[in-house]
């Protein structure tokens, strides 16, 4: 297993040659990295208007879109109460 460093890219002398260095979003780096982080925006009738949330983990936004169109999830590692603080009502 690979992990490469911050602003590193493991790649092939093959690839590079060909392709040149990669460009873009790659992979492989650690999701705790502050870098790493994504940008999570919701708007709509169940969303608090100008809640600003702490990080959490990507994992608990299909349990929050389940909830929103009230379907069923199915069994994930993600929870609901990890999001529980945007919505009007929790």
């Amino acid at each position: 297993m690979l992990l490469a460093d911050e602003g590193w890219t493991i790649s092939s002398t093959e690839r590079v040659q060909k392709s040149g260095p990669p460009v873009g979003g790659t992979h492989g780096y650690d999701n705790a990295l502050v870098s790493m982080g994504a940008l999570f925006v919701a708007a709509g009738p169940d969303i608090q208007h100008g809640r600003v949330i702490a990080p959490v983990a990507n994992v608990h936004v299909y349990p929050l879109l389940t909830h929103l169109l009230g379907v069923r999830a199915a069994p994930s590692d993600g929870s609901l109460d990890a999001m529980r603080a945007v919505l009007r009502v929790p």
